[in-house]
């Protein structure tokens, strides 16, 4: 399946593409990047009393050649006449930031240097892409989270929380297991705020709503376990309405390796 393949920019796109076999009556969306929105210090790094400062910062550079591969991506459908919409979501949590400034900082933000640098290189209105605040999707997971415990029989039993997971029964013998460092928890007796893997289902279940039929994604390594299994909790508990066509690679010294893909819906057991 291509393991080990090193990659430029036009590599990546087109093999993302030919692996999605994606045809003229579908409605395309293209996962451009999720990046780091602010960097946290302290204006006086000496003292340890003073409170955390944020401020914006450019995505990384994988986050930008994540990009980049969507707006090729997005050009090589444009030449097959198949439109598609980019869409990137910025990652707005900080633990323990003020809220006000955060709020602010959202308010007045602007797509990244790099990326409309990119948007003006590939001749792409900034108007076609698209973002989402992660956090927008934060209030939304908590309630499928509770939808989905729902399902889980003799509650509360069906629903433990272990130094390290929490864990619902949802039927004999199948569990959903979310590591705890994979929450947000809120104060001390409220309802846990879940993060990636429910994330993915309050996402997936967004893109559904506005009409995608194809969702086309290309990630990092590193975010491979928490994406196969928040699509496959998205898909099970009915929020994947879509082909989601997800493209994975790893970074080797400086360079880029293509290692396989995942397609859902899958025949789940």
């Amino acid at each position: 399946m291509g393991i080990g393949i090193k990659m430029d920019v036009r590599t990546a796109a087109k093999k993302m593409l030919d692996w999605s076999k994606i045809n003229r009556d579908t409605k395309v969306v293209l996962f451009g990047s999720n990046y780091n929105m602010f960097r946290k210090y302290k204006e006086d790094p000496h003292c340890a009393k003073c409170a955390d400062s944020f401020e914006i910062v450019e995505p990384a550079p994988v986050d930008v050649f994540t990009f980049e591969v969507s707006l090729m991506a997005r050009r090589m459908l444009a030449q097959q006449g198949i439109p598609s919409t980019i869409l990137i979501m910025p990652s707005d949590f900080m633990k323990g930031a003020d809220w006000e400034q955060l709020e602010e900082l959202r308010q007045s933000y602007r797509l990244p240097l790099s990326y409309r640098e990119l948007l003006d290189r590939y001749n792409v209105p900034a108007s076609c892409v698209a973002f989402s605040f992660e956090s927008s999707f934060r209030s939304k997971s908590q309630k499928i989270l509770r939808k989905m415990l729902k399902h889980s029989s003799s509650a509360p039993a069906a629903f433990n929380i272990s130094d390290d997971l929490i864990s619902a029964r949802l039927s004999a013998g199948n569990y959903l297991n979310i590591p705890i460092g994979r929450m947000v928890v809120g104060r001390e007796g409220e309802f846990p705020m879940p993060f990636c893997q429910i994330l993915c289902s309050a996402f997936y279940e967004m893109l559904g709503k506005i009409g995608f039929t194809d969702m086309l994604g290309f990630f990092n390594e590193s975010e491979k376990v928490c994406i196969n299994q928040g699509t496959t909790i998205a898909q099970k508990f009915g929020y994947l309405k879509m082909k989601a066509e997800l493209t994975f690679f790893r970074e080797v010294g400086g360079a880029f390796e293509l290692i396989g893909k995942n397609s859902y819906p899958q025949e789940l057991v």
